[in-house]
């Protein structure tokens, strides 16, 4: 399935209208950041691993990054050695840090799209990072992604609400927001099944 699909099933969907193509690829670009950052789960085909390196510890996520997912442990490599993991405190905890040599073990704080590796690193440092990435953004000349991959029908059920709220297409709405209800529950409870501690670990051997 692609973005034609998803206009064809809408337009049909909503009485065969006609002219309505630029406004669900709109739309469709709207639903997908909202699914994206959703708090209520961690879309299973968006997890991955981002490895970067710093010698200040402090690393800004790229703009494809929504979150570090569920303020996981991450793991880093000194460049003289071995990896370890460290856990996360909270942004309030380290503004109470009078000095970093007064922190018992390594940890990092997370805070907009900035993370801050406690104490500082004194070499080059590799951190792999569990994350939560935005997928590319559905248009006429890329016309999938990992929506139409795997969430096709929560990505196309949330437009159509979208379109049919717009043209007051009450019996259109309501046929959408059941669908959406259960496509979403679905995709919600694979996410949740395929949601592993290991996940990340594995994934970063």
């Amino acid at each position: 399935m692609n973005l034609t699909d998803l206009i064809s099933m809408i337009s049909f969907r909503l009485g065969n209208r006609k002219g309505l193509d630029a406004q669900i690829i709109l739309e469709t670009k709207h639903a997908q950041m909202r699914l994206e950052n959703s708090p209520d789960c961690d879309w299973w085909f968006l997890k991955d691993i981002r490895e970067v390196i710093t010698t200040d510890g402090i690393i800004t996520l790229d703009s494809d990054v929504v979150r570090i997912t569920d303020q996981s442990d991450i793991i880093i490599k000194p460049a003289s050695e071995d990896r370890y993991r460290i856990a996360v405190r909270s942004f309030e905890d380290t503004l109470h840090i009078n000095g970093e040599d007064q922190l018992n073990q390594a940890a990092y704080s997370y805070f907009g799209n900035v993370i801050r590796l406690y104490p500082t690193p004194i070499e080059s440092t590799t951190v792999r990072l569990p994350i939560i990435k935005r997928a590319t953004e559905l248009t006429t000349n890329n016309l999938t992604n990992l929506w139409t991959d795997h969430g096709f029908s929560v990505l196309m059920s949330r437009t159509g609400i979208a379109l049919a709220q717009a043209i007051q297409n009450q019996v259109a709405l309501q046929a959408f927001t059941a669908d959406y209800a259960a496509a979403y529950a679905e995709l919600l409870n694979e996410s949740v099944a395929r949601a592993d501690s290991n996940f990340y670990m594995e994934r970063s051997n």
